[in-house]
């Protein structure tokens, strides 16, 4: 029905805007201190580590970060 549809839309286009406001977030978090590991957007966003993997690859993909380190060591740092 039309109206299920329209509540689709607002619900998709909200998920949206709350995605980029965590993605702007961490680029925010990281034009302050320069570094950022998978926990600590654990811990900036309060999410759970899958979220915090499916954000930073968004933000690899997009150019705007890059992955430094292996393992247990890896950072993200602006490019």
């Amino acid at each position: 029905s039309p109206r299920s549809r329209e509540l689709l839309v607002q619900a998709r286009a909200k998920r949206a805007a709350n995605m980029q406001k965590n993605l702007d977030a961490i680029i925010a978090e990281l034009a302050k201190s320069g570094t950022i590991s998978n926990n600590g957007v654990q811990k900036l966003l309060h999410t759970s580590n899958a979220s915090a993997i499916r954000y930073l690859s968004m933000l690899v993909k997009q150019g705007k970060i890059v992955k430094r380190g292996k393992g247990r060591g890896v950072v993200y740092v602006k490019v």
